[in-house]
Parts: C-alpha cells; structure tokens; sequence
C-alpha cells in the first residue's frame, strides 16, 4: 500500500502523465507490481535484480533452493514487456550500461542493505533521476544500520534528512529538494564531492532493458 501511494503522489507531480519507474532489488516482482498499481495508465518500471539473493542476509539462501527468476516471471506474466522490463544483472553495471541520463521519475532502492551497497545503488542510479523525480526506498529503520547510514552519509552534506511515509519504513527524498540544497551550498561554500551529478540526457528505449533479461 505504502509503494502503491508513493506512486500515485508522484504521478500527481507529473501531472498525471504516465511514469517511468526503475527499481533495484525487485525479488519476486511484488514491489514492481505495486508501484505501477499507482501509476497512471501506461506507466512502466525497469527491474534491475540479478535475482541470486544477498550474501548479507537470508535472500541468497532461498536462491539456492528456489529459482526466485521465475517466481518473479510468474507474479508478473501478464506485464512483462508491456509495463515491466527486466534488466537482469548487477545494479552499478546496469546504470553504466545504460548510458546517458534515463529521466526516471521514480527510482525505488530495496536491494542489498548493507552500507556500501546501498551507497553504491544510490550514486550509480541518481544522476538518472527526473527533474521532478522521487528517489526512495526500503527499510530505513534501526534494524537496518546500513541503510539509515548511507542516506546520512549521503544527504547529510546537503543539510537533507530522508522523509518517510507514515507508518512505514518507506523512504523518500525529492529531486527538487536535492538540487535546491546543492545550489544553497553552492552560494555559500564550495560543494563537498557528494557524486549527485545528473545530466539531462534522452529517456530509455524499454527495448534496451527488455533484451538485457
């Protein structure tokens, strides 16, 4: 419900148009199924997971007994090529490959939890963020340090803090607010090395990540 209403705001801040979505850890395509349940009609979401689980918790070892692959293809069958588009692989490679700026609209981080990693998704996957674009993700909460460490590391040179969605361990913080913060540093001081860089450049062709699955 959490992620469904994340997408639903943020289809509200474009207007209504549909969204390009992208998500880092999609697992067995529940999370992609909800957010496009808030999209507007013809939206779509990349989902960027080489599905082998984490080393750092219990997800690898259910990967060795299951093929969480085709658990992800059956709970969306009847989206694949058309909303969702799988791009199987390694997070970081996966934002390299695809080149110049994507304008997503919404990049949803849910991957590994540990603090290097989501450091990592985060620089790698930025710079692909919309104007008007949501960067969020899961599981900001104690029991995770590594998440909760990151986003502070991270953000807290720009005087940010993620917001969550009530009730929850959603987090979220907006594009606009990214850049307003960067350019208050820029007027004051001179900007620490943050990797927050983001070119405008064309939106991806789906064909490019439907022929990466």
């Amino acid at each position: 419900q959490a992620l469904t209403a994340m997408a639903k705001n943020v289809g509200k801040l474009n207007q209504g148009r549909p969204l390009r979505m992208l998500e880092v850890g999609s697992w067995v395509g529940e999370s992609a199924v909800a957010l496009l349940g808030g999209a507007p009609s013809d939206s779509r979401i990349y989902c960027v997971d080489h599905w082998e689980g984490c080393p750092s918790d219990w997800t690898c070892h259910i990967a060795r007994e299951v093929d969480v692959w085709n658990w992800f293809v059956k709970n969306t069958e009847d989206l694949l090529g058309t909303s969702i588009f799988p791009v199987k692989g390694d997070s970081v490679q996966a934002a390299q490959d695809m080149g110049d700026s994507q304008e997503l609209d919404l990049i949803f981080i849910d991957a590994d939890h540990e603090k290097a990693s989501v450091t990592a998704d985060i620089q790698a996957w930025l710079r692909h963020l919309a104007p008007k674009g949501v960067l969020c993700g899961h599981d900001y909460r104690a029991e995770f340090p590594g998440v909760v460490e990151a986003l502070e590391e991270l953000l807290g040179p720009l005087g940010l803090t993620p917001s969550r969605i009530h009730g929850t361990t959603v987090w979220f913080v907006t594009k606009t607010a990214i850049d307003q913060a960067r350019a208050k540093l820029v007027t004051t001081t001179t900007a620490p090395q943050v990797i927050l860089a983001d070119p405008q450049k064309p939106i991806l062709d789906p064909t490019v990540a439907a022929n990466r699955a």
